[in-house]
């Protein structure tokens, strides 16, 4: 995906150090480790990571862009501080912003290890244990360039809602980092939120170590955008079937998606239906990542079966398995090389419904259906505009229908002049900065 129209500057300088590792109980391997850490003092962290510095205007949305400007990091810094005053007694108390890359133990598509990585901020004090009463856990969005998954990005632009006082947690994607060498998931909703989940209580098991400590009364904003909206459904999910204690100790829930896709089944449907695609990219996508998350459906083809000639011959597949592409930039390659309609990119087989291959591949999304049979018991807020030509509106509203009255949709209006799925953008990081 692009830079997601933010325009934000952030200079992180790492600082070298040994891998670190939390003791494991019962001497296996121990579930998480340090990677690298940084330190930076609130005054680095807001001239770096400062929202005033972002290139909204070409949102057309005035009011959301003059709202956005009067909200600073460094308006947050000063809360902290304050807050950090009351708790340590001192008057001008010694704390900036730590970030740890971590690298953590999940499972893969075949339920077999996989070790991933994902980065971790909060606001830590030098002299006392200060108290955080929030988490914000980041589910990955489409990326195809491997400087733009959070463990590499130093200009990883959601790191600012780490200033609001919370631990800020967002787990690569598998496929870069520390999972470099396998292909990379996409709708693949339920692993992806299962490594997630991991993701996230590594990362509470290691702040067990560290100098601040977590609330017991602790809220969990779970939220992603595009792509990480639908793995954030997706993990929701998952946390309605925990047990009462384990949803204590990760804290009270509340999730924030936008511009998602709930609705896989209906949303690859759709695309087939399409004279022409906005967005060709997420058909190989999806092939590469279903086959990573259901290898006992999808091993019997490679990803090339599934697409035509001129698809294979245009190098696409090795363009994003290369990580070295934006996105927009692979889709792009597709619509001009190619062309950007179903008949134009898959195999014959792919574009005969009766074909073993093409109920195979069916089925496989069927498996992804996150909306079916659940109806959610804790807050879910959906962002999306109806002009959407990414991900269709209509996975908004089947998440409504199925979800029930736990759910608020916010339905944005179309923009001409702006592709609708980007749309969302600014009111989701508006939200953001005031839950």
């Amino acid at each position: 995906m692009k830079k997601l129209l933010l325009a934000i500057s952030a200079l992180v300088v790492f600082a070298s150090c040994q891998r670190e590792q939390v003791p494991d109980p019962n001497g296996q391997t121990p579930q998480v480790s340090v990677i690298d850490s940084s330190f930076l003092t609130p005054e680095e962290f807001a001239r770096h990571i400062d929202i005033q510095t972002m290139s909204l205007t070409m949102m057309e949305v005035p009011s959301i862009v003059e709202t956005l400007k009067e909200i600073s990091i460094s308006a947050y810094n000063k809360k902290i501080s304050q807050t950090m005053q009351k708790e340590s007694g001192f008057k001008s108390p010694d704390w900036g912003y730590r970030r740890f890359i971590l690298r953590y133990r999940s499972i893969d598509g075949a339920g077999k290890p996989i070790y991933l990585s994902e980065v971790l901020i909060f606001p830590e004090a030098k002299d006392f244990k200060h108290s955080i009463s929030k988490i914000h856990l980041c589910n990955p969005y489409t990326n195809t360039l491997a400087t733009l998954a959070p463990s590499t990005d130093d200009e990883y632009a959601f790191a600012m809602s780490a200033a609001q006082d919370a631990v800020f947690i967002a787990p690569d994607s598998q496929g870069f980092g520390e999972s470099s060498n396998r292909d990379m998931l996409f709708i693949s909703l339920k692993l992806q939120a299962q490594q997630t989940m991991d993701g996230l209580v590594a990362a509470l098991e290691f702040l067990k170590h560290q100098n601040i400590e977590l609330t017991q009364e602790r809220s969990l904003v779970n939220w992603g955008y595009s792509l990480g909206a639908g793995t954030a459904l997706a993990f929701h999910r998952i946390y309605e079937g925990l047990d009462k204690d384990t949803q204590e100790r990760l804290g009270s829930l509340q999730s924030l998606c936008a511009s998602g896709p709930y609705n896989i089944p209906r949303t690859l449907k759709w695309m087939e239906e399409q004279k022409e695609l906005s967005y060709p990219l997420s058909l190989p996508l999806a092939v590469c990542g279903l086959k990573e998350s259901q290898p006992d459906l999808l091993n019997a083809y490679s990803v090339e079966s599934f697409f035509s000639s001129a698809f294979n011959n245009a190098g696409i597949i090795d363009m994003i398995r290369s990580r070295r592409y934006v996105s927009s930039y692979v889709s792009s390659v597709i619509q001009t090389r190619v062309g950007a309609s179903w008949s134009n990119i898959t195999s014959q087989d792919m574009n005969n419904h009766e074909s073993e291959q093409y109920q195979t591949l069916m089925q496989a999304i069927d498996n992804e259906d996150i909306l079916n049979g659940w109806r959610a018991t804790w807050p879910v807020t959906l962002i999306h505009s109806s002009g959407d030509t990414f991900v269709p509106y209509f996975n908004a509203e089947d998440a409504v229908k199925s979800l029930g009255n736990q759910v608020e949709l916010i339905t944005l209006p179309d923009i001409s002049s702006v592709e609708g799925h980007y749309v969302a953008l600014p009111f989701v990081i508006l939200k953001l900065m005031t839950l």
